[in-house]
């Protein structure tokens, strides 16, 4: 498995619902900043992105720091 899988969404079912992640709030481009906001598991973290609407939250596995890392 290369790196292109590491960015992959595990599809949603009964596993993964249950798969660990980090959610942030992205605090816009002029300062390039992550706000971690907590750790979730991608089922309930999906569902929190939904209610949330407009704002920018990200969802990412837990070994996956956007502060530190380059996205592309």
């Amino acid at each position: 498995m290369g790196e292109e899988s590491r960015w992959q969404v595990p599809l949603l079912n009964e596993n993964t619902k249950k798969f660990p992640v980090d959610v942030y709030l992205y605090c816009g481009s002029l300062y390039d900043r992550w706000l971690l906001i907590t750790h979730y598991y991608l089922g309930n973290a999906i569902l929190l992105a939904r209610r949330a609407g407009s704002l920018n939250l990200f969802v990412f596995p837990q070994d996956v720091d956007p502060r530190t890392e380059k996205l592309e």
